[in-house]
C-alpha cells in the first residue's frame, strides 16, 4: 500500500529545511551587515539579522516537524485540495486582525486618555504600546486556532493570548528603542 502523503510530507520538509540552512548559512550573514543585537551609544537595538535569523529557524523547526510527523502519524487519505472560501476566511481573519493590531490603541486613547492627548504621544507608554499588538495578535492566533479545531473554546483564546504577550515581551523587554507593531506607522 503506498503512502502519498508520505511523499508529499517529506518533500516539504526536504525543500523547507534546505531553503531554511541555505537562509542561516549563506544568505543572512552574506547579505546584513549588523548581527542579531546590534549595540551602538551604550543603546542595545534589535539587529537586522535578528528577525530573519529567527524567521528562518521558525521555518526549519517546522521542516523538521513535517518531516518527523511523516513517519509517525497514520495516512489519512487523500491530500486536502485547495479551497477558494477557506483561503478567502483566512484572508478576512488576516485582514481584520490587522485593522485591530492599527486602530485599537488610537481608538482606546480618544476613548480613555486626559483631554488633548494623541496616540502619537503615547505610543510607547504602558498600556497603549501593547493595546493594538494584543488585540490584533490574539485575534488572529484565535481566529486560526478555532477555524482549525472547527470549534470556539476558551482554552484557545487563553492560549491566543499568551502566545501573543510572550511575543510581544520577547520583542519589546530587551530592547530600548523597538516599537511594537503598528506603532512605528505613527
Amino acid at each position: 500500500m503506498t503512502r502519498p502523503n508520505l511523499l508529499r510530507d517529506l518533500s516539504v520538509a526536504i525543500v523547507g529545511g534546505v531553503l531554511a540552512l541555505i537562509l542561516l548559512l549563506f544568505w543572512i550573514r552574506l547579505d546584513i551587515e549588523t548581527g542579531l543585537i546590534d549595540e551602538w551609544r551604550r543603546t542595545i537595538r534589535i539587529g537586522d539579522a535578528l528577525l530573519p535569523t529567527i524567521g528562518a529557524i521558525g521555518l526549519l523547526g517546522s521542516a523538521l516537524w513535517i518531516g518527523v510527523a511523516a513517519f509517525i502519524k497514520p495516512d489519512t487519505g487523500p491530500c486536502v485540495e485547495f479551497s477558494a472560501p477557506l483561503f478567502a476566511l483566512v484572508l478576512g481573519i488576516q485582514l481584520v486582525s490587522f485593522v485591530l493590531m492599527f486602530w485599537v490603541g488610537p481608538l482606546l486613547v480618544t476613548l480613555l486618555a486626559a483631554e488633548g492627548m494623541t496616540y502619537r504621544l503615547k505610543l510607547d507608554s504602558f498600556p497603549w504600546k501593547y493595546s493594538g499588538f494584543l488585540a490584533g495578535g490574539t485575534f488572529m492566533i484565535f481566529a486560526l486556532k478555532s477555524l482549525l479545531e472547527r470549534s470556539l473554546t476558551l482554552r484557545s483564546l487563553m492560549v491566543a493570548f499568551l502566545a501573543t504577550a510572550v511575543l510581544a515581551f520577547l520583542y519589546d523587554v530587551p530592547f530600548d528603542n523597538m516599537l511594537l507593531p503598528p506603532n512605528g506607522d505613527f
